[in-house]
């Protein structure tokens, strides 16, 4: 009997160990790993969640969202691709991008949704009366306020004044009202194309843009008569000037200046633009190493365009204050004036499981022509909570920087608004997240198509040193 003889089990712990101490030493292993087990339990969380699991499906949703910025933090790759990539392919296929999401937008225009909504009836007969010449003093330059005869609150004239021009041509119908959003909102997407692009490249733009292209809640938005869609434009417009800036054009700064000067003409949640814009600048002028006469004459350069445009209009900053309706912040009790803190750590609670539920479960509210199913496919959801953990982790890199804080800050006009207040409007109020839900699930796809790469990669080098050995 051969006393000498090692236990069986020494060749396998000899393999573990060598197995945990190469991914110690490996950062780009333990990266990976970490990735898909996020994925695997992001996956696991939504399961639970279906079933009606919350607390279970919260806790793995959690756990990935960690272990995604761990992957990312520990990873010393990234998703970008070589900037030598050519574009010309890509431009052909924003081009087929846009021919298929017009096709989407305007089928059954007129009968999807079925009915006309208060938006776009006072819009329509604010367009109507300018096409008959009944509203006075539209003649001007720039316009103080353009009122809508529905509910009194100001209009958007950059969507007024071509819908007034298509209703004198074409006559008043809904297909006339609404293929103003339709437009609008394909605009928006050749916007958000190229601001993507700035930040990463050519292909997680692409897909971005396509991404939200089929995306129902892009969709409601583009199909409704009103000036939502043109405010997603012009927060994308601003968004990519300011990107531009930030790369060596100064003159962007001066065009970012003019744009933002403009936001009491949109959609009341834009002015989200203004703290965006703030802190992303604060994160350049700390991280970036450029001159600081730059980064001066930059920021001298946005505010003439500001205030260059804003002292012919009026004094820009009661319109920054200007709320639609007074007493209705978080905190606020009902019915009474003053801040309450039970009232808002209540209003925080209901505000978060209603973006939750309505993001996840299904749109429940009653004032937005939004699809009263999911206003998002759960996967691209799933995958976005992914990105912010990818990109939250890289907060160093300004272009991951930047899309965390474009994709976090338009939740400020929902979770700072008492519960009481609206019915929960996320589709309406949330209106920015239809285009940056999309594009954070596209960053995620892509560094899962690296990191998948990566692995095959790795199997090819090791299958072909084990060739050798034999």
């Amino acid at each position: 009997m051969n006393i000498n003889k090692p236990p069986l089990t020494s060749g396998s712990s000899d393999k573990k160990g060598g197995l945990f101490s190469s991914l110690y030493r490996d950062r780009k292993k333990r990266g990976i790993l970490s990735l898909f087990s996020s994925l695997f339990l992001a996956i696991a969380g939504a399961g639970f969640l279906i079933q009606g699991g919350e607390t279970i499906g919260f806790l793995c949703l959690l756990g990935a969202l960690i272990g995604t910025a761990y992957g990312s933090a520990v990873s010393p790759w990234t998703s970008n691709q070589s900037e030598g990539t050519t574009s010309r392919g890509y431009r052909a296929g924003l081009i087929a991008v846009i021919i298929i999401a017009t096709g989407i937008c305007c089928y059954r225009l007129s009968s999807i949704p079925y009915r006309l909504t208060g938006w776009e009836v006072s819009g329509g007969i604010s367009a109507i009366q300018l096409s008959q010449g009944m509203e006075p003093g539209y003649g001007k330059l720039l316009w103080s306020s353009l009122e809508r005869p529905y509910n009194g609150a100001p209009s958007c004239p950059f969507f007024v004044y071509p819908l007034a021009g298509l209703i004198k041509v074409f006559g008043a119908d809904i297909l006339t009202i609404r293929i103003v959003g339709v437009f609008w909102a394909l605009v928006s997407l050749i916007f958000l194309y190229y601001l993507v692009k700035n930040l990463f490249e050519f292909r997680t733009a692409l897909l971005a843009v396509f991404l939200t292209s089929v995306s129902p809640w892009f969709l409601s938005i583009a199909r409704l008569g009103n000036y939502v869609s043109i405010s997603l434009c012009y927060v994308l417009a601003v968004l990519l000037f300011f990107t531009r800036a930030m790369k060596g054009k100064l003159f962007s700064f001066f065009i970012t200046g003019l744009l933002v000067s403009l936001f009491s003409y949109f959609y009341l949640p834009v002015k989200i633009i203004f703290p965006i814009l703030a802190l992303v600048w604060l994160h350049y002028l700390i991280i970036d190493t450029s001159s600081w006469q730059r980064k001066i004459a930059g920021i001298l350069l946005l505010l003439t365009g500001f205030f260059l445009v804003s002292t012919l209009i009026g004094n820009p900053f009661p319109r920054l204050a200007g709320v639609a309706m007074r007493g209705f912040f978080l905190g606020s009790p009902p019915g009474m004036p003053g801040f309450n803190f039970i009232t808002a750590v209540a209003d925080l609670k209901r505000n978060f499981y209603s973006i939750f539920y309505n993001l996840f479960y299904r749109n429940h509210s009653v004032d937005f022509s939004a699809p009263r199913g999911i206003l998002i496919n759960r996967g691209i959801l799933l995958l976005a909570v992914l990105g912010i953990g990818w990109t939250a982790a890289r907060w160093k890199d300004r272009s991951t920087f930047f899309i965390t804080i474009a994709a976090l800050m338009p939740l400020l006009p929902i979770m700072l608004t008492t519960s009481a207040f609206g019915g929960y409007p996320i589709a309406r109020r949330g209106f920015l997240l239809a285009a940056f839900i999309p594009t954070l699930a596209a960053i995620m796809i892509m560094v899962f198509m690296k990191a998948g790469y990566l692995v095959w990669q790795r199997s090819e080098i090791g299958r072909a040193s084990c060739r050798e050995r034999v």
